[in-house]
């Protein structure tokens, strides 16, 4: 009996022993958790205005700016033949 109660007793120290060490983890990674989501809401998203936008749209892309040198030189040809 004792020597039965002394196994039960081990076990249970045990069990108890590892699940105190996984919520210590646990426990760390609710900080790391709430750390995280805090560096997150304080950061400054990048925030672009309708006009930016628009601006950024309205850039003619390389090829184009191309298509366009290439159809002045085309017209200024056939106005001088």
């Amino acid at each position: 009996m004792i020597a039965n109660n002394a196994t039960t007793y081990r076990e249970i120290s045990t069990k108890s022993s590892q699940k105190s060490s996984s919520t210590g983890a646990v426990v760390n990674l609710k900080k790391l958790l709430k750390t995280v989501k805090r560096i997150f809401n304080n950061s400054k998203l990048e925030t672009t205005s309708a006009a930016e936008v628009a601006v950024k749209s309205a850039c003619p892309t390389e090829e184009e700016l191309q298509n366009l040198l290439n159809e002045q030189l085309e017209t200024s040809q056939l106005a001088l033949c």
